[in-house]
């Protein structure tokens, strides 16, 4: 598989998974949930990785950059990864002071855009997707 590894944490993974096959990418986007983030469970996410030796390494969460499991999981998944020479690459909500934006249609442009840069997509592709 020449495509996307998506690691995620939490309940975006259900998000994911329908916008996947809304944007018809069921054959290249892989999506994996790590439920345990703490102890790391480095064994589990290095053998998942290594699945997709050729896919782009993404992590995708709901939560802004600043917020969530991104900080924690960031550099333990590029400790795993150095050897391979990846990287894994962020495309969640942008730092944020706040953890809600308070706007449901600032909420929705934000889940539309995380969404897009995880599979690669115009946003216009997810018109129409509920999550």
């Amino acid at each position: 598989m020449n495509g996307v590894n998506v690691l995620v944490s939490g309940k975006v993974y259900y998000d994911l998974v329908t916008a996947r096959k809304h944007v018809g990418k069921e054959d290249s986007v892989a999506i994996c949930r790590i439920e345990q983030i703490s102890p790391f469970p480095y064994d589990l996410v290095q053998a998942e990785c290594q699945k997709y030796p050729g896919a782009e390494l993404i992590w995708s969460q709901e939560e802004h950059k600043n917020m969530g499991a991104w900080g924690f999981a960031q550099p333990r998944i590029n400790s795993l990864m150095q050897s391979e020479n990846r990287k894994i690459r962020y495309t969640g909500r942008h730092p944020s002071a706040s953890p809600a934006t308070g706007n449901k249609y600032t909420h929705l442009q934000e889940q539309k855009d995380m969404m897009s840069r995880t599979f690669g997509v115009p946003k216009a592709q997810l018109d129409g997707f509920k999550a």
